[in-house]
């Protein structure tokens, strides 16, 4: 038998009230022994909880090693106050009672966190949910949070717009999800987020004379469709009943559940072993707490490899700019860069599975990975040339701190987006601006033209890097780069022809730096940085970015030997402590609910 992906130990199948009666004072074990048991006779070995705001599933946990159970739970679902969730677990109002809350979950060693992004269906009523859902950019934060510290993220969802936004900031599961459309079934398969459906919440119900059979049959044929359309898009899939919801009995559900399955799409080997490959990556994700944490770590590790090749680049960008003018050296590189993912994208979708695709969802999909491709290019284009020129006018070394300002700048532009900015990052602006004052200023008190002039490649950055952030989970990163080096290449092609003279004897002379800087900073840094950013915090990404202004320096001195003075050294090494002050974590406030 298939594992539970979607459980409440707590709830007893017909009675929510009575079930919270019946632990509320003292956690009931012998009702929970009663549940394991049902599950046991069916031969169940894995159960994911959706959590309870009386330490039910805490304590059940414990236990269910007794009967050959794997068990996680998140403790308590995390709900935003005045939506819904209450039922399940606890409330928060600001952003920073949220992280407390993912804290505690931390501090008692759940499992992976819980959020409630939507209110559930009102059965009595088709197309109905109740209350509000959050915020796209509420979900994104809730998000980005728990990964941040290490946790897979299951999403009670419903509604298209919910599902979409959770499926794009990269939720690792979306349980229910009625009401989707097929934009919103694309996005589902784009992100390889898994779907749990729990249809039985809704087939259980017909005939039970609770609730109008009319619309309760409107909502079951709305959600098979759904399911359909997703099984079809390749959509990764998992069983989970509910149990415990009304006439969703534990044990039971399960079963329930696959007879949903089947009835809908047939009994297959295919759907057997799509379903067995959902509760695979269900099991993967949600069973070690820190396997987020490993994924970051990666993304880490392939943005740490992106500065390195990006910090040598420096040297590359300053040699080449001894043969051909800035626009010239862009424009083929970027050309290049372009023309080595060709390959890498041919061969990626070899290994894809084939998905059926109707052409409207085709046609979304390609509008949004040439928006990502156009904007991505566009700012591309800016940044690199602004930083092209400036690279003319200052060394290897200062180019590449002042590069590294977009690592306080993303903060910022944070705020105008409504994101909160605490008090250390305030202070690592001042050291900024300071390290920039010792680093750039001449003694005259005036700035050099190289200097200015990659100060605003990095304000130019800071906005890429937000970019990409958008886009990356919203479409293919291999392919929207491919797009964006393009786009640079051809824009920066035009600028060469108004202003520049370009010799191809003089490219060939520059051969070396070219195609280090388009092959490797640009097919290969830039494709990394996409695939690094992807459910990646786009201020700590910007953290390891950064690094590239360390070995800038160091590989100016080592190839170029250049060197920069003592008052030089000390703006790095003021902006450095700016960029490390800029990402540390704010002190945390005590979530005030006793849990």
């Amino acid at each position: 038998m298939y594992g539970e992906c979607h459980a409440h130990i707590f709830m007893n199948g017909y009675h929510y009230r009575k079930a919270v009666e019946l632990h509320k004072n003292h956690i009931n074990e012998q009702n929970i022994r009663e549940w394991f048991t049902e599950y046991e006779k069916r031969g169940v070995a894995f159960i994911r909880d959706g959590g309870d705001a009386l330490g039910v599933s805490a304590y059940a946990r414990q236990i269910a090693g007794e009967y050959g159970i794997t068990y996680c739970t998140p403790l308590f679902a995390i709900h935003k106050n005045g939506h819904y969730g209450g039922i399940v677990g606890v409330g928060f109002d600001t952003m920073r009672e949220y992280r407390g809350l993912v804290a505690e979950v931390k501090r008692r060693k759940g499992d992976f966190i819980k959020i409630m992004a939507a209110g559930i269906m009102d059965f009595n009523q088709f197309g109905v949910i109740t209350g509000e859902p959050l915020g796209q950019s509420e979900i994104r934060e809730m998000i980005h949070i728990a990964h941040e510290e290490g946790f897979a993220v299951m999403v009670h969802g419903n509604t298209a717009q919910a599902v979409r936004d959770a499926a794009f900031a990269g939720a690792d599961s979306i349980e229910h999800g009625n009401y989707l459309d097929r934009d919103c079934i694309q996005a589902l398969a784009d992100s390889g987020t898994v779907w749990v459906p729990t249809l039985s919440t809704i087939r259980n119900l017909i005939g039970c004379g609770r609730f109008p059979d009319e619309e309760l049959k409107k909502i079951y044929d709305s959600a098979a469709e759904n399911l359909r359309r997703a099984y079809d898009a390749g959509v990764m899939l998992a069983l989970g009943s509910d149990a415990g919801a009304y006439r969703v009995p534990h044990g039971q559900g399960i079963e329930d559940e696959f007879a949903a399955f089947k009835e809908i799409l047939g009994d297959s080997k295919e759907l057997r072993e799509r379903l067995e490959q959902g509760e695979a990556r269900i099991r993967e994700k949600f069973e070690e707490k820190d396997k987020m944490k490993k994924i970051q770590m990666k993304n880490s590790f392939l943005l740490l490899l992106t500065a390195a090749i990006w910090g040598v680049a420096f040297v590359a960008q300053s040699v080449g700019m001894e043969y051909v003018e800035p626009f010239t050296f862009n424009a083929v590189r970027s050309i290049i860069g372009g023309l080595v993912l060709i390959p890498c994208i041919w061969f990626l979708d070899r290994k894809k599975p084939r998905q059926e695709k109707t052409s409207q969802m085709r046609k979304q999909e390609w509008k949004m990975l040439l928006a990502g491709g156009v904007c991505c290019g566009v700012c591309l284009f800016a940044a690199s040339n602004f930083q092209q020129f400036g690279i003319r006018y200052t060394t290897v070394g200062k180019a590449g701190f002042i590069t590294a300002c977009y690592i306080v700048i993303v903060p910022v532009i944070g705020i105008f987006l409504k994101k909160a900015c605490g008090r250390l990052l305030w202070v690592s602006v001042a050291m900024a601006v300071v390290g920039l004052y010792f680093l750039c200023m001449t003694e005259s008190l005036t700035v050099g033209k190289g200097d200015f002039l990659v100060f605003i490649c990095a304000l130019l950055f800071s906005l890429h890097i937000l970019v990409i952030d958008y886009f990356s989970p919203r479409t293919d990163g291999v392919k929207m780069s491919c797009i964006q080096f393009f786009v640079c290449g051809i824009l920066s092609g035009i600028a060469m022809l108004f202003t520049e003279e370009p010799h191809l004897a003089d490219i060939f002379a520059a051969w070396i730096p070219i195609l280090y800087a388009g092959i490797m900073s640009c097919g290969v840094a830039y494709t990394l940085q996409i695939v690094g950013q992807k459910g990646m915090n786009p201020t700590v990404a910007s953290l390891i970015l950064s690094l590239e202004s360390c070995i800038s320096v160091l590989a100016g001195w080592a190839i170029l030997g250049q060197k920069l003075s003592v008052r030089e050294l000390s703006g790095c090494l003021i902006m450095f402590g700016a960029i490390i002050l800029a990402q540390l974590p704010g002190k945390q406030e005590k979530s005030s609910t006793d849990l």
